[in-house]
């Protein structure tokens, strides 16, 4: 009875020993200091909701902190450290949560429309992807806009609309990158309703505006910001994206690379591909209608995702709403495809998740990789310069331990902000830090060539570090 009850329920018992494994191996990063931008804004913006009080009104946090982002994100945290408290803890607990989300959410997606094991090898495949080990604690909203897009793809197929409408405004309410599904959405339906023999423009029209009603609920947010403070969008990334269509050669090949070839995902995408030339071959690239309209959106979505990237402000965990589609897309066709024997699947999936901790444990972007020997470096540094009471100093330092030094929710700080922390080499630089991730950039060479440093610290942890000099004219 046991083995029959384990029989019936061993891929939904293979998610939960996934998340198991997430929450066992992310508990040590729970007490960490925030962390590059969850140290600021996002850690800022959420502290400001708790201590004036839960709004999504535009201006509840000032635009240059939220960024003129809808806040979702910080509604949501705010509320839940009003439950379980301020420390960090509760804040990286909160991010974490809504990761464990994301991972059930792929698996029972793919079970409503797929099958469970295709849900289960893409939740393994999703949770070892370097970028989501580090993601999944990081008090910032890329996680959660994966998360809402999943719902979102959830809702509309299964056809619950009122909770289809719900999800989607919580997107857009979280960041207007998610109109970017609406449009897939909309596209989507538009390619299905041509290739119908009866066609009913009524039931398009329908669909249309269910698909557009969100976004009439989030205008509401912008058409408030726009009264209160003059804008619909943050004018920042308004004229970023204005002058970045030139750009647009460069930075849209480094997204494609990075959501398909970067971190071992390479392997994963040979095999996708060579999943499609045999089921082609085979003649077994045959999926239900549903099955068909889903792929499409969910391909559409990655395409438009790209595009969308690729002229905004882009910085590569953007990308994360793009990898659960990504993962199920593929994930299904080789499920289909491997299928011939008993163990092909499981060696493959078991080669993927191989190379996917070696790229972890090797990758050296800040927001791919175990960062807490960072966060530690950092945090000692700060301490160092507390110590020996360099608050009023001038200290030149990069951008991540500028935020450590001058924000107090970040929590670096033992006493009060530094109140001289510069960006730029002046007459007035008594002190600078050097770190492993900023040691060959402008403006360290400025410091080296024009200055005579006297080193006074070096604190190194694993293949971080960090050198704090006297700066002597």
């Amino acid at each position: 009875m046991n083995l029959e009850r384990w029989g019936k329920y061993k891929y939904a018992g293979g998610v939960v020993i996934v998340i198991i494994a997430i929450l066992v191996y992310k508990f040590r990063f729970l007490s960490l200091p925030y962390y590059w931008d969850e140290a600021w804004p996002y850690s800022t913006g959420v502290h400001m909701l708790y201590n004036h009080g839960l709004s999504l009104l535009p201006n509840a946090v000032p635009a240059f902190v939220a960024r003129g982002h809808p806040l979702m994100f910080h509604f949501l945290a705010a509320g839940w450290m009003k439950l379980f408290g301020t420390g960090f803890y509760a804040g990286h607990g909160y991010a974490l949560f809504i990761s464990v989300a994301l991972i059930a959410a792929v698996f029972l997606f793919c079970k409503a429309f797929f099958n469970e094991r295709a849900g289960l090898i893409a939740c393994v495949l999703l949770a070892f992807q370097p970028v989501y080990i580090a993601q999944s604690a990081f008090l910032m909203p890329e996680v959660m806009m994966a998360l809402w897009t999943m719902l979102c793809f959830y809702a509309y197929f299964k056809e619950r609309m009122l909770l289809f409408v719900a999800f989607a405004a919580a997107m857009l309410l979280t960041k207007e990158s998610g109109g970017v599904l609406i449009i897939a959405l909309g596209f989507a339906e538009i390619i299905n309703h041509l290739g119908m023999k009866d066609r009913s423009w009524v039931s398009l029209f329908r669909k249309m505006g269910l698909i557009a009603l969100p976004v009439g609920i989030a205008a509401i947010f912008f058409v408030i910001q726009k009264i209160e403070s003059g804008f619909f969008l943050y004018p920042f990334y308004m004229n970023y994206m204005s002058s970045q269509w030139m750009k647009m050669t460069s930075d849209l090949p480094s997204a494609i690379a990075y959501l398909f070839i970067y971190d071992g995902r390479n392997g994963f995408s040979f095999f996708m591909l060579l999943a499609i030339v045999l089921l082609s071959y085979t003649r077994r690239l045959k999926f239900e209608a549903r099955q068909k309209r889903i792929m499409l959106a969910m391909s559409l979505f990655i395409v438009l995702y790209l595009l969308f990237s690729s002229v905004n402000y882009y910085i590569p965990r953007y990308l994360m709403c793009c990898f659960s589609p990504f993962i199920v897309i593929g994930t299904v066709l080789a499920e289909r495809a491997f299928n011939i024997k008993k163990v092909l699947l499981p060696l493959i999936t078991t080669g993927l998740v191989a190379t996917s901790l070696f790229f972890y444990l090797q990758v050296k972007r800040n927001g791919d990789k175990d960062y807490s020997g960072a966060v530690k470096v950092d945090r000692e540094a700060v301490h160092y310069c507390e110590q020996e009471h360099l608050n009023e100093r001038y200290i030149l330092a990069p951008s991540v331990l500028r935020i450590d030094f001058t924000e107090p929710y970040a929590g670096y700080l033992t006493a009060q902000p530094f109140t001289h922390i510069e960006s730029l080499l002046s007459d007035k630089t008594e002190y600078f830090i050097q770190t492993y991730e900023e040691d060959e950039n402008e403006v360290t060479q400025q410091v080296q060539k024009q200055c005579k440093l006297v080193l006074l610290k070096k604190i190194s942890i694993g293949p971080e570090w960090c050198e704090i000099y006297k700066v002597v004219r």
